[in-house]
């Protein structure tokens, strides 16, 4: 099979790689990359993308660390697994985007909006949720002393909790069978959660 032509080397390292991935639409890409790396997948490490119009993207298992995405468009996208540790979402819009598993340490999602977000098995500790949209946070609560997390959806809110996902009737059913030999502890957290999903239901 013939190779394609080289992508420029004078392109930034993050964008050539970025370049190589998307021409392979997410396969062992043939394009040859300044470095002489295989881009396998989206690395965007650093990258400014400010205002950018990625609706609906697949960015599955990009790594966007410290990338700078303010007010950024990610309506629908698809971030699962994507590192997006330090980066800076300020004011972006991720309603609907799918962020299951995603690494979101330490990120800046200030004003963002994470209404009818999928937040299952996401990390987000120590992000930055000040004034976001969609989304309500209660803790420390339980055992584990986990900050919850509600996000708004149309069917109701899904509550986050570490590894946990699940609508608020699933949650509590998940907190009584986890709580069964420590009642008062069981109603704190029960209450918690019905508290923090007030705050996202119509």
């Amino acid at each position: 099979m013939t190779s394609l032509p080289p992508i420029p080397a004078h392109l930034p390292a993050w964008q050539a790689r970025h370049l190589a991935w998307l021409a392979s639409r997410g396969e062992p890409t043939r394009y040859a990359v300044p470095d002489g790396t295989v881009a396998e997948r989206a690395d965007l490490t650093g990258a400014v993308l400010n205002r950018a119009d990625l609706r609906w993207a697949n960015l599955t298992g990009a790594d966007l660390t410290g990338a700078r995405l303010y007010r950024a468009d990610l309506t629908g996208a698809v971030l699962t697994g994507a590192r997006l540790t330090d980066a800076v979402l300020r004011g972006a819009n991720l309603s609907g985007a799918d962020l299951t598993r995603a690494d979101l340490y330490c990120a800046d999602l200030t004003e963002a909006n994470l209404t009818k977000a999928n937040l299952t098995e996401a990390d987000l500790y120590r992000a930055d949720l000040d004034f976001a949209t969609g989304i309500a946070s209660i803790g420390p609560v339980g055992r584990d002393c986990r900050t919850i997390h509600a996000v708004a959806h149309d069917d109701g809110p899904r509550i986050q909790a570490g590894l946990w996902w699940g609508t608020v009737d699933d949650t509590i059913e998940h907190i009584k069978d986890s709580y069964d030999d420590d009642h008062a502890e069981r109603d704190r957290y029960v209450a918690a959660v019905r508290a923090v999903a007030a705050l996202v239901s119509p």
